[in-house]
């Protein structure tokens, strides 16, 4: 679940683990849509599942609220995660 206190930053990636009928249904709601996002599809270690990587969340929130069960990874930005935003060097 996604944590609705959390400000996203920018970049921020949601990887959302779904069966193979609700990722099918998720990627045909995400094209008539026509959503401004991309979305990343791709085989889970898990059998007959799928990782759908999207980075609006918007979009990841409706998939929640399409598919409670479904679980989720959130991948800040490498410079976000550290807490270092730029290194300056002298």
């Amino acid at each position: 679940m996604m944590d609705t206190t959390k400000t996203y930053r920018a970049g921020t990636v949601f990887q959302l683990l779904l069966r193979g009928k609700e990722a099918s249904s998720v990627v045909d709601e995400w094209f008539s849509m026509n959503r401004a996002c991309d979305l990343r599809v791709r085989h889970a270690k898990t059998d007959g599942c799928v990782v759908i990587e999207c980075t609006d969340i918007i979009f990841a929130a409706h998939v929640i609220q399409w598919w409670p069960g479904t679980k989720v990874n959130v991948k800040e930005p490498a410079a976000y995660a550290s807490g270092v935003v730029a290194k300056v060097t002298r």
